[in-house]
């Protein structure tokens, strides 16, 4: 019988073969499943990686700034030999304020940072007419981060605001578009606020809680432009620092031991971190990512915290606001004034008592004294003269209406320009000549005056022995009256703080 052959089709298949389709099914998924899993674990190592990578770059930063820096530095400016004088031209802070940043919180200024800038020109026989722009320390832009209080861009350098044609200061802010168009477009968020400014928007507020005549009239009298000496490198004139800074600089020597000690702390956090997002990579691969960043560590600047944050946002930020203040005090940034923090930003300006307080400190006149005041309590001495001098000059309605509205500015919470009032309106209560209106009113404003809330002198206060002594004069007022010994509590309680230890 002939031998039956089968049909290539007819041969019979293994047992569990699968067909074409299951095959590539069973080959794809262990890949997909694969790469899924590599994919979380990835983004989990990157984030928990981050925090490690975040601490051992600061501490890095730390590490180079107490000691490499530092030398780097006084090596550089023992080349700056030559001295010229130079004159502040152009003065403002420079608020950084990035939106986006915030998330949900409500409130924005713990998100910002201040640094103020000057511009200076000098004139020398290697650079002639010529100008360089210095940006200083970073601080937190809080509440009670205080204007008129700016003295210096960094230890040795001098700041000051420009004057206007009284001799009053004219702050300045500038920020970003994006920043000030936040604050025209959210309503404030402060506490404590008057009535009138809930209606506005923080930038309305902003302007509100910087607007202080009495402490900006002060700080134009009673300070004198500093005096600003830059150091130049003959053979590169353009390399010029302040000589004041590096005077300071030259008080404080590398810290090597310090230096030494926070890199070994860094470098073991930082490859801490590389080693979690590496994996199980061989150790000279990541010996080679991690030292390559390093190389570009006096560079780092804002580049190293964005990194961090597209890792883990959260931190991210943390680590922003430690990377900003590893300078500390000792930062300043020179530049030509083009390169400068903000020069071209949204400018937000004050002018003396044109604003809120235009009724009364911006009804008066005042021109600076020849000589001026030698110092802040003479200031206030001598603008308290002067209003109390034409106040006595003005009609009996001009007068009574300006302390009328004193004492309505009062209870509403502007009490910013109520001390150069003092006088004037102490003189109109113990006139008994006065016509009665402005007797009346007179007594009106220095009794909300003495009332809770109360404009406390603070032994920081610009020209506090002043105040103390226009509140004496409250205190001679004879009785019968409700002003005299309010006064006597103020003065008591600030006088108190005065000798108390700190």
């Amino acid at each position: 019988m002939p031998k039956k052959h089968h049909a290539p089709h007819d041969t019979p298949k293994p047992v569990n073969a699968p067909d074409t389709g299951e095959a590539a099914a069973a080959s794809v998924m262990p890949r997909a499943l694969g790469w899924f899993a590599g994919a979380i674990v990835g983004r989990f190592a990157a984030f928990y990686g981050a925090i490690w990578l975040g601490i051992g770059g600061v501490v890095l930063s730390v590490a180079w700034h107490a000691g490499p820096q530092k030398a780097l530095d006084q090596r550089k400016f023992d080349t700056l030999s030559a001295r010229a004088p130079a004159r502040i031209v152009e003065s403002w802070l420079a608020v950084e304020f990035d939106p986006t940043q915030m998330g949900t919180a409500p409130h924005w200024r713990p998100f910002a940072k201040a640094a103020p800038c000057v511009v200076v020109e000098y004139d020398t026989a290697w650079t002639g007419p010529t100008s360089r722009a210095f940006c200083g320390t970073r601080l937190p832009f809080y509440d009670h981060y205080l204007l008129h209080d700016v003295e210096r861009v960094a230890p040795g350098v001098p700041f000051s605001w420009m004057r206007d044609e009284r001799g009053f200061i004219a702050p300045e802010i500038r920020m970003t578009p994006a920043a000030k168009a936040y604050l025209e477009s959210h309503g404030p968020t402060s506490y404590v606020m008057p009535a009138d400014q809930r209606a506005g928007n923080e930038l309305s507020w902003l302007r509100f809680s910087y607007d202080r005549p009495d402490d900006d009239a002060i700080a134009g009298w009673g300070r004198r432009p500093p005096e600003f000496t830059v150091a130049i490198d003959p053979a590169h004139p353009a390399d010029t620092w302040p000589a004041g800074f590096i005077a300071d600089l030259a008080h404080r020597s590398p810290d090597w031991f310090s230096a030494i000690a926070a890199g070994l702390i860094g470098l073991a956090a930082w490859l801490a971190g590389w080693r979690i997002i590496a994996g199980d990579r061989p150790w000279p691969v990541i010996a080679v990512a991690a030292i390559a960043p390093l190389l570009f560590l006096p560079w780092w600047g804002e580049q190293f915290p964005r990194w961090i944050r597209a890792m883990n946002s959260g931190f991210g930020e943390v680590i922003a606001d430690m990377a900003g203040d590893v300078d500390g005090p000792d930062r300043l940034i020179a530049s030509p004034r083009a390169n400068a923090t903000l020069v071209d930003g949204e400018r937000i300006t004050w002018r003396t008592g044109e604003d809120v307080y235009a009724a009364t400190f911006g009804a008066m006149t005042f021109k600076l004294p020849e000589p001026p005041p030698h110092d802040a309590d003479a200031a206030l001495d001598a603008l308290a003269d002067s209003v109390a001098a034409q106040m006595r000059g003005r009609d009996d309605s001009s007068r009574a209406q300006i302390l009328a509205q004193l004492a309505e500015d009062k209870r509403n919470g502007r009490a910013k320009a109520g001390f150069v009032f003092l006088r004037a309106a102490r003189d109109a209560f113990v006139d008994r000549t006065a016509e009665p209106a402005v007797r009346e009113q007179a007594r009106r404003f220095l009794e909300a005056w003495v009332t809770q809330p109360v404009e406390e002198p603070w032994p920081r206060d610009l020209a506090f022995a002043t105040r103390i002594r226009l509140l004496r004069e409250l205190m001679a007022i004879p009785p019968p009256n409700y002003i005299s010994i309010p006064a006597s509590w103020i003065v008591e309680r600030a006088e108190a703080r005065q000798t108390k230890p700190p």
